[in-house]
């Protein structure tokens, strides 16, 4: 379990705090989102929570230890995904791996298993021996998910880590994320991509300026609000409409599906045409997007 109090940071004397008096706490076996625009304090309050930058004020604890306090201990707890991965020019993904289960503590053997089997379920194993400056940005970020999995901590701050996946990357990484929860582990995932936010989280908490303005859980959000579900299918044909009338009010204009319902969700539309052999190129819902646009406008 993380837990955020009062949490505050001024870079220099005279600015506005990069993130203001946050309080906020991601639960075992639960799946926090964490969203706001570009600037909005994001990527400075996990930061914090790591312990990467020292808070100008308040605390940050990872299964009881303070991060500034106990920093080793704390930092034994919490796997971090940083949006932009940045390696040693030579360094190659296996002998990376096991140097970094040596900060750790982890034994040599214990190491070489640990960080093949990791490379295997990320997808990465035929590449173990490639130095990582030469992966593409979809595989540094899930040899980055591999680096912050290698002591099994028991929580997981992922940082726009979809941004540069391809659709195969990102079903993979949504996997081991959804793996993560089962295994009781308690995950912050910050991303701008509403649609991962939405069919992954458990709640949402909204940033703006810096400041925490609303955490919802994603099923009383669902209920607030009507979703609108856009798809395209590609080879659409006329029973489409049966498939999907379920879920609420269908619009068809070509290959653009469009779905308006309450409490619906965009994966298991897509799974249901998935299923029945249509190709779905595009999908997007709104309910979040909007919840957070609308939310966001009225401060301004």
């Amino acid at each position: 379990m993380i837990h955020v109090q009062g949490l505050s940071k001024i870079y220099n004397k005279g600015d506005p705090p990069a993130i203001d008096s946050i309080d906020m706490d991601i639960n075992d076996s639960e799946i926090v989102g964490f969203v706001g625009l570009n600037g909005a304090g994001k990527t400075t309050a996990i930061r914090a929570i790591i312990g990467a930058v020292l808070p100008t004020a308040g605390s940050v604890s990872i299964d009881g230890h303070d991060i500034v306090r106990e920093k080793r201990l704390a930092s034994m707890g919490v796997g971090w995904i940083p949006e932009t991965p940045v390696y040693n020019a030579d360094a190659k993904a296996l002998s990376l791996l096991k140097y970094f289960a040596g900060f750790f503590g982890i034994p040599r053997d214990k190491a070489e298993k640990r960080a093949t089997d990791l490379l295997e379920r990320l997808s990465l194993k035929d590449h173990m021996n490639k130095k990582v400056m030469n992966f593409s940005q979809g595989m540094k970020k899930r040899f980055a998910i591999a680096a912050a999995m290698i002591h099994d901590p028991g929580n997981y701050l992922f940082d726009e880590t979809l941004n540069g996946i391809d659709a195969e990357g990102v079903e993979l990484v949504r996997t081991i994320i959804h793996d993560l929860k089962k295994d009781g582990k308690a995950i912050l995932l910050s991303s701008h991509i509403l649609n991962e936010i939405e069919d992954s989280a458990d709640r949402v908490v909204i940033i703006d300026r810096g400041k925490i303005i609303d955490s919802i859980s994603m099923e009383n959000l669902r209920n607030m609000a009507t979703t609108r579900v856009e798809l395209t299918v590609t080879n659409i044909d006329g029973n489409v409409s049966e498939i999907l009338q379920k879920y609420g009010n269908i619009e068809i204009n070509n290959s653009r599906v469009i779905i308006t319902g309450r409490d619906i969700k965009a994966s298991e539309i897509n799974n249901d045409l998935v299923k029945k052999g249509y190709n779905v190129n595009g999908i997007r819902s709104e309910t979040l997007e909007n919840y957070f646009l609308n939310l966001v406008r009225d401060r301004k």
